[in-house]
């Protein structure tokens, strides 16, 4: 996709922008250039550990079935290919994961991503403590959620309740809101 990003890229560049998020990325791809090209560029990324593919992500269920076995060779996989780049500023263990639950008012799903991330944590600080690690530094994991019931989410995802490991190393939210709803138009949502 070179021809298409290197575009893309140049466009950021123009309107400043210093940091992107990946979603679903192929952790068996080779994305040297893609990297580079954004490090020459001055941005940083947040990369997602989760995608839309069958056990690729957390799902809609309560525990255990809402974390599929694969996922956590999954996320260790892209951790080691994307750790290596000095413009990795982070990794996005959850893209709004407890919108997609079975019963979005429980949040059933809501301790499997915080099972997660403490595998995802747990990795990276055992591997980076270990000399000639495959892990050249720790990156950061956290989660981004959807805009609902803000206190009581940020509440549950950064309280250390057993596992400090449980908690992101940051946290972060969609916010679906206009600074003037007057001014958004049907056309502007469709």
């Amino acid at each position: 996709y070179k021809d298409l990003w290197t575009a893309d890229i140049e466009y950021m560049k123009q309107l400043g922008v210093n940091t992107i998020r990946l979603y679903a990325v192929d952790p068996s791809k080779n994305h040297d250039a893609f990297m580079c090209a954004l490090q020459q560029a001055g941005i940083y990324v947040m990369v997602g550990l989760l995608a839309s593919c069958e056990n690729c992500g957390i799902g809609p269920n309560e525990p255990p079935s809402c974390y599929p076995d694969s996922l956590k060779q999954r996320g260790q996989y892209i951790i080691n290919e994307f750790s290596k780049y000095s413009n990795t500023l982070g990794f996005d263990a959850g893209n709004e994961v407890t919108l997609h639950s079975s019963d979005i008012e429980k949040e059933l799903n809501a301790p499997c991503q915080k099972k997660f991330i403490r595998d995802m944590r747990t990795y990276i600080n055992t591997c980076s403590n270990v000399t000639g690690t495959i892990l050249p530094r720790q990156v950061p994991i956290g989660l981004a959620n959807w805009d609902y019931a803000r206190e009581l989410q940020s509440t549950y995802f950064v309280c250390e309740e057993t596992d400090p490991l449980e908690a992101p190393d940051w946290y972060g939210m969609n916010v679906y809101l206009h600074c003037d709803p007057a001014a958004v138009t049907q056309d502007d949502l469709a």
